[in-house]
């Protein structure tokens, strides 16, 4: 996953990256640099239900159990 212009979020928010099937799974939280740029790279993807969409959230420093924040970004997988 390749992000531009996000906005900063603070020490205590961090942007998760959530893949959506049946149920939102987390797929890992991820920071942006000074100018709103991020990468995340999705490694061990369960693939017995394939995604269909993808979601960036903003979620608690250290990511998230369930998709509980403000969504930044959607896309089809």
């Amino acid at each position: 996953l390749y992000t531009s212009r996000l906005p900063q979020l603070s020490q205590e928010n961090t942007y998760q990256l959530w893949l959506l099937a049946d149920k939102p799974v987390g797929a890992g939280p991820f920071r942006v640099n000074p100018t709103g740029q991020g990468y995340m790279e999705v490694v061990d993807l369960d693939e017995s239900v394939p995604p269909v969409e993808i979601v960036v959230s903003m979620e608690p420093s250290g990511g998230a159990s369930q998709l509980t924040g403000d969504v930044y970004l959607t896309g089809a997988y």
